[in-house]
């Protein structure tokens, strides 16, 4: 990071985080492989994403008080999401029970890695340790823009389909992050 003046400062960060998405649905047609009438069709889909993250921010303290330095700043970026293939499983439900009756399919999609347009908005405080040393004590919002998330499976794509299937809408944390800074002058 660089501190411009006494009220300016930014840096420019680099990260990752690692999430396990994953969903279910119901269909309300008939099951082919089960044996009881009124049967309906459940399936649960598992995959992961990995993220890198890359950003410049700027940050404006809004003065000294006492050792103590509140400040807001914000950030602009760019993430690179990389999804695992996604698994989607789907089970027969027995109409009467209510209860699945195996397996009746396994689909595996392919993952898909984009780019994606990243913001963040910072709020905090630091206090002097000494005149160079600081801990800091703040909290992150961030969002990463929606994008690309799997393809067709290849029983779909070999019937024609192309592009991509899935799609996510974006992901948005909140952190409270701790840490300590140092001024080389």
């Amino acid at each position: 990071g660089y501190q411009f003046n006494s009220y300016l400062r930014g840096d420019v960060t680099f990260g990752s985080w690692h999430r396990q998405v994953g969903g279910r649905d119901t269909d309300p047609n008939p099951c082919t492989l089960a044996a009881a009438v009124g049967s309906t069709c459940r399936s649960e889909d598992t995959a992961k994403v990995n993220a890198w993250e890359s950003m410049v921010n700027v940050y404006g303290d809004l003065g000294t008080f006492v050792g103590l330095t509140p400040y807001v700043g914000a950030g602009l970026g760019l993430t690179n999401l990389s999804y695992s293939d996604l698994t989607n499983t789907a089970y027969c439900v027995d109409g009467v029970t209510g209860l699945d009756t195996g397996v009746c399919g396994v689909a595996t999609h392919p993952g898909e890695s984009s780019w994606r347009f990243t913001w963040a908005l910072m709020a905090g405080a630091s206090y002097d340790i000494s005149k160079n040393l600081k801990f800091d004590l703040g909290y992150r919002y961030s969002h990463v823009a929606g994008g690309a998330a799997f393809g067709f499976d290849a029983a779909t794509a070999s019937a024609g389909a192309t592009g991509v299937q899935g799609k996510d809408d974006g992901f948005s944390t909140h952190q409270i992050k701790a840490g300590v800074r140092y001024s080389i002058w």
